[in-house]
């Protein structure tokens, strides 16, 4: 089972959310939350596979929709109701038109917000390349898909059809560029979101957050280092006032 952190449970696809937990250990899911500035946006799901050489960033945006649906990548989908009427699906962002765009949209924010919290996030030893490079890679389920569906196929924001396609995808997917987040980031990710850890699931390696304490020790030595620095400045001034002081009109503190 993978390591699942959880945001809002209450909004949560479960049947997503029960075909996630069949994902393996080495693994991480976050489910329901909200990303903060400069993205605010509220995902589904993003599925994190931490494997040696890189790091693959997927981001779910979940539709149950049974309904005949028929679409463009640029334009409005349309369904299909029993009764032949036609209606706009609705979105709940006006600047997606339909959940192409939606997932697409989420990724990008997932993407910016990460590049803003490198600061905060980055483990000490871990270099980032550019993070430009790093991908959320973004994908729609229809968990369960009309048959009948006229979709038009993006290659870039894939969708997938149903929970057992999700799973065979989401392990078989690898991001190319070379882009390494620690199991601790990940957890600082987490932490940074208000997620908290999924009873029953995996739990972190312990490296993880040891990486925290390593970068927390790291700033307190540099903090220190800066400090003695400062202190042999100030005796430096503290000596030429004397020197350049008449006797008797200054002393030192």
């Amino acid at each position: 089972m993978p390591k699942m952190y959880m945001g809002n449970a209450g909004t949560a696809d479960i049947g997503m959310l029960e075909a996630l937990k069949q994902l393996p250990d080495e693994f991480y899911v976050f489910v329901e939350f909200q990303i903060p500035a400069p993205g605010n946006r509220q995902a589904d799901f993003l599925v994190i596979r931490p494997d040696k050489d890189n790091t693959t960033l997927t981001l779910i945006e979940v539709k149950n929709e049974p309904r005949l649906l028929a679409g463009t990548i640029n334009g409005p989908w349309e369904v299909h109701e029993d009764n032949g009427e036609v209606r706009t699906l609705t979105m709940s962002n006006r600047d997606d038109r339909n959940p192409l765009q939606q997932a697409r949209n989420t990724a990008i924010a997932m993407q910016k917000w990460l590049i803003s919290m490198q600061p905060i996030l980055q483990a000490s030893g871990n270099i980032w390349p550019d993070p430009y490079h790093l991908t959320v890679f973004p994908r729609v389920a229809l968990a369960d898909a009309n048959p009948a569906n006229r979709l038009q196929t993006d290659t870039f924001c894939w969708r997938w059809d149903s929970y057992e396609q999700t799973l065979v995808n989401l392990k078989r997917f690898r991001a190319r560029d070379a882009f390494y987040l620690t199991d601790g980031e990940i957890v600082a990710m987490a932490r940074e979101l208000g997620l908290q850890r999924l009873a029953g699931s995996s739990a972190p390696p312990p490296s993880a957050t040891s990486d925290l304490s390593d970068r927390i020790l790291n700033e307190l030595q540099d903090l220190q280092d800066n400090l003695r620095i400062l202190g042999s400045k100030v005796d430096v001034l503290l000596a030429r006032m004397e020197d350049e002081t008449p006797p008797g009109t200054w002393e030192r503190p």
